[in-house]
């Protein structure tokens, strides 16, 4: 893991904000049911339980496509 949350969570968490989007906005969802949200607390829950791990990076100059230069 080298971030606040790994990769498998983060994909996770990102599929189901197309369904929170989708109802947001009115839309019908196919697939979503009650052990979808039960399944959303679980995950959520364990993330609020679990202690961060302290990633360290190294900051390098960089350009952007317009050329102006930062730190990453």
């Amino acid at each position: 893991m080298h971030a606040i949350i790994s990769r498998e969570d983060y994909d996770y968490l990102t599929d189901m904000m197309k369904y929170r989007n989708a109802i947001a906005r009115g839309f019908d969802v196919n697939g979503f049911s009650d052990e979808k949200v039960m399944e959303l607390f679980g995950v959520v829950a364990r993330l609020l339980d679990s202690k961060p791990e302290v990633v360290w990076w190294r900051r390098e100059t960089v350009c952007n496509a317009s050329g102006f230069r930062h730190l990453l």
